[in-house]
């Protein structure tokens, strides 16, 4: 009966943290919790993946003018729990940008780009 339950204990805590890490990409590096430590020590940014856009290289310049990062996590495997973690990531970065400087600082940043161009 005790076997019974550490396997039963066993099977319901890789269950957990299986769906904590394809649903929220916890063992990631960017995840909603590295975003609320991350937000903590004032290290606001912007986490961007994947194929280079014309624009990104840009907004890396352009961000630290509005007092944060706009990063590029080079060298991951672009994976769906990877996804997941920095989507959660920069809906938090995202929430603490909007919190100072108002809720389109998207359009003001794409206005400082377009500009430039």
């Amino acid at each position: 009966m005790k076997r019974l339950r550490l396997i039963v204990l066993g099977l319901a805590v890789l269950t957990t943290l299986s769906v904590l890490h394809y649903k929220f990409g916890l063992f990631n590096r960017f995840n909603f919790v590295t975003a609320y430590w991350d937000r903590w020590l004032g290290n606001e940014r912007i986490i961007i993946y994947g194929e280079l856009f014309e624009n990104d290289s840009l907004k890396t310049v352009l961000a630290p003018r509005f007092g944060f990062k706009y990063e590029r996590a080079a060298g991951c495997l672009v994976t769906h729990p990877f996804v997941n973690g920095v989507d959660d990531y920069n809906k938090v970065m995202g929430q603490k940008i909007r919190e100072r400087l108002g809720d389109d600082w998207d359009n003001v940043l794409e206005k400082e780009i377009s500009k430039i161009k």
